[in-house]
């Protein structure tokens, strides 16, 4: 783990993991580490390696398909933990996505995304209620690219 923690060519970006409170001590136990190319669970056991029969491989989502499942894996993510603890990494995933979407098309997602930029909290009330609609639109959308 630390050396993931001291590497700078691929920084960790997000940890994961349980944490508790004991006697004024805030712990985290971490389990998964990601940085920009690569996840880590850590301390899992590994099932052992067998051939996948060839049925079983899935076609590549197209690049419309992979952003509308990040859309939907960052709302999902913001309706369950909040702005608590990752207000900034959320909004920086959400300016680099809302860059995204626009470029392929995706313009009222993409200018519904932009709006978690607003720091006032009336504004982040409303972008999340937008956000759960956009989650409500994008099952369908999923389900017909995929």
């Amino acid at each position: 783990m630390a050396a993931l923690l001291q590497q700078t060519d691929d920084p960790v970006s997000l940890v994961s993991g349980f944490v508790s409170f004991v006697e004024g001590q805030l712990t985290l136990e971490p389990r998964v580490m990601m940085t920009k190319t690569r996840a880590w669970a850590l301390d899992a056991e590994t099932a052992p390696v067998a051939p996948l029969p060839s049925a079983s491989v899935l076609p590549v989502p197209s690049t419309a398909h992979q952003l509308l499942m990040r859309c939907q894996a960052l709302l999902i993510q913001l309706l369950h933990n909040g702005w608590r603890y990752q207000e900034q990494s959320a909004i920086g995933q959400a300016e680099l996505l809302a860059n995204d979407l626009t470029a392929v098309g995706f313009y009222r997602l993409s200018h519904v995304l932009a709006q978690f930029r607003n720091t006032e909290s009336e504004a982040r009330v409303e972008a999340m209620n937008n956000g759960v609609l956009l989650c409500e639109q994008l099952f369908p959308m999923l389900q017909q690219q995929g």
